[in-house]
């Protein structure tokens, strides 16, 4: 599954050019205490459009726990008017913990655990699935090993030519193999990721915040999925390069929603409810719309596998929620 991601660094994208050479994209949504993404409500609202699955990133310069909490909801807000189907990722590098050294604070492995941890948990009572960025030296030297286990890796190795893609280097949700790739419809080169759906929870969580435990059962992964996969989600593999983690010094400004020429009322509040208290005030928003999203896809031949038990891969699960939005945007959502 070829998963660029981009940002404001890549400048216009032709997303029709880009679109046949793709699976999904992880989007720049912001970066720092609320800034906006230039790109990121145009680039959104042209993958809503076309289909093409999204998830989202935000850059990090939080150095507490509670302004991390404060980027994640900055990110979920962002995100609030789109069809997001892949993962919003926690992104901390190393101008993230220069921007700490700048305000005194020695980011520590405990202290950036507890960025990562209280970021992703807030994703989670959102109700989308949460996974950190990180290379191997950030993974030795400031995450504890236990997080990806707790929530999905998205892994940043570049080793250099073709690599096996159905081979991760560790188990990780996503693996960002190089950062050379080129995409037409991109200008320059890309960042490239592939996906290992396998290695999150079967579903997204439902406005509510998983424990740390060990899984049980035949389905253990790093947040109780499936184990990890023998292969990637296509072996369509091309090489890579790009706008990842380009360093900011970050302003002191409010959160602030990022423009979008959507209107977040005409997704179904099923679909649409991000937080705890909404989804406690909907009475549709028990359940989680993943399951009857993909039952309708398979029914009417979106998605190819027929047989309600067959696993199915994240793009499956992408496709299905992008054309369940779709085909109930302005009407109540039914299966």
């Amino acid at each position: 599954m070829r998963i660029p991601d981009i940002s404001e660094w890549q400048g216009r994208v032709d997303w029709a050019q880009v679109q046949p050479h793709i699976d999904g994209v992880m989007l720049r949504a912001g970066y720092g205490r609320g800034n906006a993404d230039q790109r990121f409500a145009e680039n959104a609202a042209a993958c809503a459009a076309r289909g093409i699955p999204m998830g989202a990133y935000w850059f990090s310069y939080a150095a507490t726990a509670e302004e991390a909490r404060a980027e994640a909801q900055c990110l979920l807000d962002a995100v609030r008017p789109y069809p997001v189907a892949l993962p919003l990722a926690f992104d901390f590098e190393y101008d993230s913990v220069q921007s700490a050294a700048r305000r005194s604070v020695t980011v520590t492995k405990a202290l950036a655990t507890e960025l990562a941890r209280a970021f992703c948990e807030e994703i989670e009572r959102g109700g989308h699935w949460a996974v950190f960025y990180a290379n191997p030296d950030y993974l030795a030297r400031y995450f504890d090993e236990a997080l990806p286990r707790r929530f999905g890796l998205w892994l940043a190795q570049w080793p250099g030519g073709t690599p096996d893609l159905s081979a991760p280097p560790r188990q990780c949700a996503m693996w960002q193999w190089t950062s050379r790739a080129a995409v037409p419809g991109i200008t320059g080169d890309v960042d490239m990721s592939e996906g290992y759906p396998a290695a999150l929870p079967p579903a997204p969580p439902v406005g509510r915040v998983v424990p740390d435990a060990q899984p049980t059962g035949s389905r253990t992964a790093s947040n109780g999925g499936a184990p990890h996969p023998t292969g990637p989600l296509s072996e369509r593999g091309l090489p890579p390069r790009g706008g990842w983690g380009i360093g900011f010094n970050p302003p002191e400004a409010p959160c602030e929603k990022a423009e979008s020429p959507m209107d977040s009322d005409s997704i179904p509040p099923a679909l649409r409810a991000t937080s705890l208290s909404e989804r406690e005030a909907s009475p549709n928003a028990a359940a989680a719309p993943q399951d009857d999203a993909l039952a309708w896809a398979r029914a009417h031949g979106i998605v190819s596998a027929p047989d309600a038990d067959a696993p199915a891969t994240l793009g499956d699960l992408a496709r299905a929620l992008h054309h369940y939005h779709r085909a109930f945007g302005a009407k109540e959502a039914q299966p």
